[in-house]
């Protein structure tokens, strides 16, 4: 009987700051092809099963629809109130564009955790890894993580003015930024993780 995680994903894309048409500027897909202002359907499966040790990997992909080059900054804020993160149990890391993962140390947060430059009318593909580890003990069961992913996608002329010696951005105007936020909630719902965490004790005691 396999470990059950209930990784309970509410995928919504909301525009936070942002001027009204930028909506029409950034595009997200589940599959590279098919674009829209928004995800049609969870990352993760929310009836899925886990079993100790697995690590599953699931992809999006963010298009720039706007009229220059820009700076995609994916970053990560944790809400790890049991610690799930912090003590290794659940592992999240994250890449762009097929590079290197990038973990969340500790369960700390992470801004930006990974960016990259996307050219106009071009686009990035976006992996999400997040694995439970073999050694978890019976007590997951009834502890819980979540972590949003907040992904923006900035003017490269402007984040080239924010590096440049002497540049200065206006701040709280929005301007040249399209911030856009992805709630990816994960639960560890615990009817299960005692079972399985037992039957492999008995296995190994004979």
């Amino acid at each position: 009987m396999s470990r059950r995680i209930g990784v309970v994903v509410a995928l919504l894309l909301v525009v936070a700051s942002a001027a009204p048409a930028a909506a029409d500027e950034v595009r997200l897909s589940l599959d590279g092809q098919t674009w829209s202002d928004e995800l049609r359907s969870p990352l993760y499966d929310a009836g899925a099963r886990w079993v100790p040790g697995e690590t599953r990997v699931r992809s999006f992909w963010v298009r720039d629809a706007g009229p220059s080059d820009s700076v995609l900054r994916i970053g990560v804020d944790t809400h790890d109130e049991d610690g799930l993160l912090a003590d290794g149990q659940v592992v999240l890391a994250v890449r762009l564009a097929g590079g290197a993962w990038q973990g969340v140390p500790d369960g700390a947060d992470a801004m930006p955790l990974v960016e990259g430059e996307l050219v106009r009318r071009g686009s990035a593909k976006v992996d999400v890894r997040v694995g439970f580890g073999w050694q978890a003990p019976d007590p997951t069961m009834n502890r819980r993580t979540s972590f949003d992913l907040v992904v923006r996608l900035s003017d490269a002329d402007v984040v080239a003015g924010e590096n440049s010696p002497g540049g200065e951005v206006l701040p709280g105007t929005g301007s040249g930024v399209t911030p856009w936020l992805l709630l990816l909630g994960a639960a560890l719902v615990g009817s299960g993780l005692g079972l399985v965490g037992r039957r492999r004790q008995e296995a190994g005691g004979g």
